[in-house]
């Protein structure tokens, strides 16, 4: 028996890891956990699979360090972790029931910042495009968008 389950095991292993690293979820339907595309704001996002998601924005390093950072008091997080230098900076936060969320923030140019976010294998896609959209709106409300989108026309 216990051969049985070694065999139907392996066999389905294959199966197991197609599902796990093509990202069982598709990127419309979580919208990338790292933020939102349009809008006022000027940014754009992608979903990576594994729990991460990267966010560009038209906004300088400074801006989005301090509109995460506000972003994580208004959500009641707990900062647990946090590294900062000019060009980067790394924060660990941790909300209700063990949700964590790790940000990396780096300088990409003068004008524009990422963010790579990471809940982890098993944690909350959902987490992470709420603070994306209110770090979105941190920035939007402080005027710290170097462009403004709102008004484009898409062609």
């Amino acid at each position: 028996m216990k051969n049985l389950s070694r065999r139907a095991l392996l066999r389905c292993a294959p199966i197991i890891f197609a599902a796990i690293f093509s990202g069982c979820l598709s990127p419309i339907a979580i919208q990338a956990v790292g933020g939102v595309a349009g809008g006022a704001g000027s940014s754009a996002s992608e979903y990576q699979g594994a729990g991460k998601g990267e966010s560009y924005f038209i906004a300088q390093y400074e801006d989005v360090v301090k509109a995460v950072l506000k972003t994580g008091d208004i959500l009641s997080l707990e900062l647990k972790e946090k590294k900062a230098d000019q060009d980067r900076a790394s924060l660990h936060y941790q909300g209700g029931k063990n949700k964590q969320i790790k940000l990396l923030i780096e300088r990409q140019t003068e004008t524009m910042t990422s963010i790579l976010f990471d809940v982890g294998w098993t944690g909350s896609i959902a987490l992470g495009r709420l603070m994306a959209r209110q770090i979105d709106f941190e920035l939007d409300k402080a005027n710290a968008f170097l462009v403004d989108w709102s008004t484009e026309v898409l062609r």
